[in-house]
Order: structure tokens, then C-alpha cells, then sequence
């Protein structure tokens, strides 16, 4: 989407009020040029093929439109800073054809500490199911912190709009890791191949035939936006004991398993694997993206995985998580599990990204 249109992405989004009420807009609403002169945007400049949009590139934010004592839509709005940028939620949230149009507000002086001038003409026309909603991208934030205005009218299921308020957020951009701890993880054992193991609090790999085991771990990453841009992503696990060390590699998931269900055999309650233990090409991605030597007890370990993290980022529906395989050597590597008691020894994930 273009920084300076705010669009419905199906024709479905523009119903009749919608329609009407912005017409009305583009007739009544005012702006004020460069050089200070009120003028109006002409209707034609309202519309794309996929929905409704106002353009106002070059343009301040003053005047909205007619200003109706009636309208009955009156949520509170909020606004916050994620590691993603600026996000605005509403409660009640919009409902029908009730709709919230935030616009950034041009900076007017830096020594009042206003907002950046870098791309301040942006309108957000928020509708249902579209929140919370991000008015500013991390990538576009000062490193150093400013102050962003906002200002945003209300309008109701009639297309009747409130007065206009303004509203603000002390921020920087982020550059802080984002992190989480594993959401689930077990381990399968091929000497008790019909054995979940998901409620333990470690897990282990191993690479003799017969006493194979393979650890699985998994995210929740809906919290970043699927726009955004994975500049690094990381893997850490604890090892308390190891009988020899050896090299453990990280590899993607390809398909569907639970803590509680997969074992040996099965990935899922009466749904075997590939194959027992897994199937490369199958199951998980047959090259690892990353591998790490595990060669001493009481540490941390690491393995970069920023191509997978990517993936799922992108794509939830193919977050199927992350197997650790030991190689030839490797022999009762353990890991803390999330389930162990000492928070600050479970595996998490570590992510960087951007706009």
C-alpha cells in the first residue's frame, strides 16, 4: 500500500454509507496548500479501484469534514509505540460502516519537539477488523526521541463525524531485540517410540541409532507484523549436562505437531511422521539453516535462523517450528525445556526486524 492512500483492499469494503459519506467529504472537507490557501479536493481523488482513498501528499491536516452534533460513535483511542512503530487501538472498536481516520500532523517546529517532517502526510481510514492498526512505521521513527501528533475524526455508521482531536506519542526507533520464550517444546526417544514427552523440563538430541532423540520447539510470532522485515533471528538454549559434544543442527519444520501429542511415531495423536523420528524433505527441511558445537555443560548456545524466522513471520500458516538434530558424535546433549523452574535458563527466540 502506497504511504499516502488509505484503500479497502476488496471492492466488498466500499459499501453505500462508506460511498456517500465520503463523497460528501471530498465536497465539504478543506485543506490548506503550501502557500496557506484553502482549497478542495475534487471527488474523482477519493477513489482507487480497490476502494476509497484520500490523497494528501503535500497537503497540512486542518479542517475535517462538516462537523455533525449527532454522531454516536464516540470510542477512545490509543496510542503506543511497539517494536514494529506506532500503533493506534480503539475500544469500542468500529463496527459496520463506522469508520476512524487518523492523519499524521505536520511538524511545525523541531524546537517544540513536533513530530519529523520525513513523510508526515499520511491518512490511515481505519474500518472493522483492522486493529490494532500501525500509523507509523518503526523504520520511519527518529533515532532520536521525538514527539508524534496525531490527529483523528470519528465517523459514525451514518457517516456523521465527530470534532477532531489530537493526540501523542514519545518514541525512538526500536532497536531492541524482540524476544520470547519457547511456546512449546519436547523431544521424541526412539527407545520409548509411543512417549510424549511435552511436559518435562528438558529436552535432548542424540544421534545412536536405536536411542535417537530429536528436540522440537515452536513461536508465536503473530505479534509481528507479516510486512515486516527480519534483519536477524535467533535461537537460545541452555545445556545443563552432555555426555560427548558434538555439532546439533537447526532445522526448519514443515509440518503440523503438538507438545502434548508427538512422539517417536506419531506427530500428532493417531498421525504418524513421514517416517518414525521424521522425514527430511518431509517433515523438516533437510538442510540445516544452522549448526552449532555443543562442547560444554553450564552454557548457552546459539543458532541463527533469520531465513525461517522470515518465513513464519510472513506466513504463520507455515510455522511449523524448529527440530534440533545431532550429528555423528553427538551422544545426551540436553537443553532446558520451557517447562523447567528458572525462568531465565528456558530456550527463547531473539528477533530483529524492521519496516
Amino acid at each position: 500500500m502506497s504511504a499516502v492512500y488509505t484503500t479497502w483492499e476488496t471492492d466488498a469494503g466500499i459499501t453505500p454509507a462508506r460511498r456517500a459519506a465520503w463523497m460528501d467529504f471530498a465536497r465539504a472537507w478543506p485543506v490548506r496548500d503550501r502557500w496557506g490557501r484553502r482549497i478542495y479536493l475534487d471527488a474523482a481523488r477519493w477513489f482507487m479501484k480497490l476502494g476509497i482513498h484520500r490523497q494528501r501528499k503535500g497537503l497540512g491536516l486542518h479542517l475535517g469534514p462538516p462537523i455533525d452534533p449527532s454522531c454516536n460513535y464516540y470510542p477512545s483511542l490509543t496510542f503506543t509505540q511497539q517494536p514494529w512503530g506506532i500503533v493506534v487501538d480503539a475500544s469500542p472498536r468500529p463496527t459496520g460502516d463506522e469508520m476512524i481516520c487518523v492523519s499524521r500532523v505536520v511538524a511545525q517546529s523541531t524546537n517544540r519537539n513536533f513530530c519529523p517532517t520525513k513523510r508526515t502526510y499520511v491518512d490511515h481510514l481505519m474500518t472493522a477488523n483492522e486493529w490494532p492498526y500501525l500509523v507509523w512505521k518503526n523504520g520511519d521513527l527518529d533515532v532520536a526521541e521525538k514527539r508524534y501528533f496525531f490527529a483523528y475524526r470519528i465517523i459514525d455508521g451514518s457517516g456523521r463525524p465527530s470534532s477532531q482531536q489530537i493526540d501523542y506519542v514519545d518514541a525512538a526507533r526500536w532497536t531492541d531485540a524482540w524476544t520470547r520464550v519457547a511456546d512449546e517444546d519436547t523431544f521424541m526417544f526412539g527407545t520409548m517410540p509411543d512417549t510424549n514427552y511435552g511436559a518435562t523440563d528438558g529436552v535432548g538430541v542424540d544421534w545412536r541409532a536405536g536411542v535417537e532423540r530429536y528436540s522440537l520447539f515452536g513461536w508465536d510470532l503473530t505479534e509481528i507484523p507479516t510486512a515486516a522485515v527480519v534483519s536477524s533471528g535467533s535461537v537460545y538454549a541452555y545445556c545443563p549436562s552432555l555426555l560427548l559434544a558434538g555439532n546439533v543442527d537447526a532445522h526448519e519444520g514443515m509440518t503440523e505437531w503438538a507438545e502434548m501429542q508427538a512422539t517417536y511415531n506419531d506427530r500428532l495423536t493417531g498421525i504418524a511422521w513421514g517416517v518414525a523420528g521424521g522425514q527430511a524433505g518431509v517433515d523438516f527441511v533437510a538442510v540445516a539453516e544452522d549448526t552449532t558445537l555443543v562442547d560444554a555443560a553450564l552454557a548457552w548456545y546459539s543458532w541463527g535462523i533469520p531465513v525461517m524466522v522470515g518465513n513464519w513471520v510472513g506466513d504463520s500458516a507455515v510455522n511449523f517450528g524448529l527440530w534440533f538434530r545431532a550429528t555423528a558424535g553427538c551422544r545426551l546433549v540436553y537443553f532446558r525445556s520451557s517447562e523447567w523452574g528458572v525462568a531465565n535458563e528456558r530456550p527463547y527466540i531473539s528477533i530483529i526486524f524492521g519496516s
